[in-house]
């Protein structure tokens, strides 16, 4: 839940329509318009914005693991459940990090390597193999 939050809660929605000339709305199949979310708002950004090899591993690598996070929060989120315990908890947990982190990395060195970037210097640390998932 705290990771959904701390993902689509620090999107700035304006930076899509000022950066990327992409539509914050779309029309549903009865033709009323509706707001679209920062996830979908990051994968159209994406598709214009690079070249990838196929939208496919686009989604896979970097959309998927967001969707996840997003998913597992929505029914926990809006109902009660029963504390369980759970072996497997921790490593589901730390795949699941470790997912979202490859998938944020990437979105970080598309970002890096974007004309309007030029200007900014990514520290050395964040290229490097030195983090942990507890």
């Amino acid at each position: 839940q705290n990771l959904d939050k701390l993902i689509s809660e620090n999107i700035e929605k304006s930076f899509f329509k000022k950066f990327g000339q992409i539509s914050l709305t779309s029309i549903d199949t009865k033709g009323k318009e509706q707001q679209k979310g920062t996830i979908q708002l990051i994968k159209e950004w994406l598709l214009n914005e690079g070249s990838w090899e196929s939208e496919e591993l686009l989604e896979q690598i970097i959309i998927g693991p967001l969707r996840e996070v997003r998913r597992l929060r929505q029914k926990p989120a809006h109902s009660l459940t029963i504390n369980q315990s759970s072996i497997d908890f921790f490593e589901k947990r730390r795949k699941l990090i470790w997912t979202v982190f490859n998938s944020l990395s990437n979105i970080r060195q598309f970002l890096g390597t974007h004309s309007l970037a030029s200007d900014i210097k990514v520290p050395e640390w964040l290229n490097g193999e030195e983090f942990d998932v507890f």
